[in-house]
């Protein structure tokens, strides 16, 4: 989490500060791009792709075991969802009849913890949820019923944050950890059991 949202903040104050001050130096050439804007592409760019680095790991003959593999593979999941949330807060700010001060800023900070840990409780509440219904419907249901259960249990926690404005990939993350701690773990807990 640290890796995360102190990586993702810096990398979105630096690529601010670079395209700002790169359009005050090429005055000429182009328009200036306002701090805020900067700030909100910043924080568009600032994330990584885990499926490339991931892919690195890999061609490096990495495993999915391996320590390295599981904190950048957890580190670049997270890193999506606070960049999204981080770019929902600074749209915020792109309004031009805003002033921004101290009042604006920790309302947008305030704002930011709102959408962050909202999302998250969505995602732990509907995997803790999910993980009572499979275990409520424990060899009740067919193999295919039970993927498109597990699926919908999947999209639910997105689409409402997504309804309240919140980021549903936080909450789809948050949701996966909590259903692949209760309901895959315990899954494979009892096929290790001997009979």
């Amino acid at each position: 989490l640290i890796y995360a949202f102190c990586g993702t903040l810096i990398a979105t104050f630096i690529t601010a500060f670079i395209v700002h001050k790169g359009t005050v130096m090429l005055r000429g050439l182009c328009e200036t791009i306002p701090f805020v804007e900067s700030l909100a592409y910043g924080a568009l760019i600032s994330s990584i792709d885990p499926i490339a680095v991931l892919s690195v790991l890999s061609n490096m003959g990495m495993s999915h075991t391996d320590s390295i593999y599981v904190i950048i593979f957890g580190e670049a999941l997270l890193n999506d969802g606070i960049a999204i949330v981080l770019f929902e807060t600074l749209v915020h700010f792109l309004d031009e009849s805003l002033v921004i001060d101290m009042e604006a800023i920790i309302s947008g900070t305030i704002h930011f913890f709102v959408v962050a840990f909202g999302s998250l409780f969505v995602g732990v509440a509907s995997g803790v949820v999910g993980t009572c219904y499979f275990w409520l419907m424990q060899d009740c249901q067919t193999p295919v019923v039970e993927v498109m259960m597990f699926f919908c249990w999947a999209f639910t926690p997105y689409y409402i944050c997504d309804g309240v404005g919140w980021s549903g990939i936080v909450a789809v993350v948050a949701t996966g950890f909590a259903m692949d701690l209760f309901v895959v773990g315990e899954h494979n807990k009892s096929e290790s059991e001997p009979s």
